[in-house]
């Protein structure tokens, strides 16, 4: 039975489905983020390949698997990962693309048109219904990237930095948070009283023992025009 190896691979996680021929899903699991660009393709790939034997399934003969992955931004990215999938038998063989594809894929009611994506980085695709492919690298500054979360969070910090030492403007993003306010005091219960008339034994001291209560804060296949042709056999 043929099966494919689905792998969407983001900065925060690795969402992984293994799909019978029919659409049927037969295992899926997460696993870490994909950062190739930080820990390198091999290093990235393991990543994959743990969170595939966490299936507890075999992939069946002649698996083939299209991983959409963050790294592959450009055509020597796509090449290196293939390696490292082929390398680890992650399939018979391996088709490897930018994760914005699996994007437009999942949102698109056709396998054609654009997508935006906004998260570590941002990128973009646009496919055409001839398809035609517009991409831009996506490698953050060198190429005119601007706003994502990785690039937010350091120009806030710089602001920050550069107010604080005097060397620019002030900012309120190098205020101190304001002071959280004192939970309000808890109402004082009145002691019942007895049918006689009389009031029953003060509580009050044992209700209050109690507050305030303990903290309950939770702890932090179908075909798609511009999809790569690219398809090497694992023997290669």
């Amino acid at each position: 039975m043929k099966a494919v190896l689905a792998i969407d691979g983001g900065n925060s996680k690795t969402d992984i489905a293994l799909v019978a021929a029919d659409g049927a899903v037969l295992a899926r699991g997460r696993g870490p983020g994909f950062v190739p660009h930080t820990v390198g393709a091999a290093a990235a790939v393991d990543t994959v390949a743990r969170a595939v034997a966490a299936l507890g399934v075999e992939l069946p003969p002649g698996t083939h698997t299209a991983a959409c992955v963050a790294g592959a931004d450009l055509p020597e990215d796509e090449i290196a990962l293939g390696v490292e999938f082929r390398r680890r038998g992650l399939g018979v063989t391996v088709a490897v693309a930018n994760d914005t594809f699996a994007v437009l894929r999942a949102g698109a009611t056709h396998p054609w048109g654009v997508v935006v994506v906004c998260g570590a980085g941002v990128n973009a695709l646009g496919v055409a219904p001839d398809g035609r492919v517009a991409r831009f690298p996506s490698l953050g500054r060198l190429t005119g990237d601007w706003g994502g979360g990785e690039h937010l969070g350091e120009e806030v910090l710089w602001h920050a930095v550069r107010a604080e030492d005097g060397r620019g403007p002030g900012t309120a993003l190098a205020a101190p948070p304001p002071p959280t306010s004192p939970a309000p005091a808890p109402p004082t219960p009145r002691s019942p009283s007895t049918t006689d008339g009389s009031r029953a034994p003060n509580s009050t001291a044992s209700s209050r023992s109690s507050w305030p209560p303990p903290s309950t804060t939770p702890s932090r296949p179908r075909s798609c025009p511009g999809w790569p042709t690219r398809s090497t056999p694992s023997g290669r």
